[in-house]
């Protein structure tokens, strides 16, 4: 079971420091979890630092925690990268939160032709921030992903080193498993989820110069259950 941890915005940890928790995580401590004066609890910062630390004070907004002792993971290499077509709020948000949960390292957000919604918003994107936080405490991970934006699928495909992968239920579509089969372990990889509606013609052209598509699963997939299907099938192979 993973010990419950709480996300602080530091560089990093020292012993004997004092670091305060404030906002949602200090609401979540005090109200929901109820941890006490002279507790121990595990912080992280989502670059790689743990810490075990005690309380020492709960004030009105924000407690006072003690650094008792710290550990730092370097930072492997990102390789696993998920490419999402705008999708409707929810549906995005199940996606970025079992995206995390399974290992992605980096999101790249698009709006694709045939995406319902067109456009990011700061709403969104804190609305993102928060999930990919609380995921990535209850995962375990010490690393954060990072969510980067894209104008368009054809700017999106820069922001995604190959080899790029798309989804579809296109004829020609090799089973992804299959097309893992050709690929090194040792590079990044890139996999791309259209919108509910699939990809449009134009879309379809561009990105069949990447190689043909790839099919998740012989039923048709809603688009935020094709990200998670394609997360995990290629987080398993990473670690096979």
């Amino acid at each position: 079971m993973t010990r419950l941890r709480f996300f602080i915005d530091v560089d990093g940890f020292t012993v004997g420091e004092t670091v305060f928790l404030e906002g949602a995580e200090f609401h979540h401590l005090r109200g929901v979890v109820r941890i006490a004066e002279g507790e121990e609890v595990f912080l992280v910062n989502g670059r790689g630092w743990v810490a075990k630390g005690t309380v020492e004070a709960v004030e009105r907004h924000r407690c006072v925690i003690r650094i008792l002792s710290s550990e730092h993971t370097q930072a492997p290499s990102a390789k696993l990268f998920l490419g999402v077509s705008l999708l409707r709020p929810n549906h995005l948000d199940f996606a970025i939160e079992k995206g995390c949960e399974v290992g992605v390292d980096q999101f790249v957000l698009f709006p694709a032709d045939k995406s319902e919604r067109k456009e990011s918003s700061p709403a969104l994107r804190r609305r993102l921030d928060s999930i990919i936080t609380a995921a990535m405490k209850q995962s375990g991970r010490v690393f954060r992903p990072e969510v980067q934006e894209a104008s368009s699928l054809k700017e999106a495909l820069l922001l995604l080193p190959s080899p790029r992968l798309f989804a579809d239920l296109h004829e020609g579509a090799v089973l992804l498993s299959k097309r893992l089969e050709e690929l090194s372990k040792e590079n990044p990889l890139s996999l791309l989820i259209g919108p509910e509606s699939g990809w449009s013609d134009d879309e379809r052209k561009l990105l069949l110069v990447e190689g043909p598509p790839v099919l998740l699963h012989t039923n048709v997939l809603r688009a935020e259950t094709a990200a998670i299907v394609a997360a995990y099938t290629a987080s398993l192979w990473f670690q096979s």
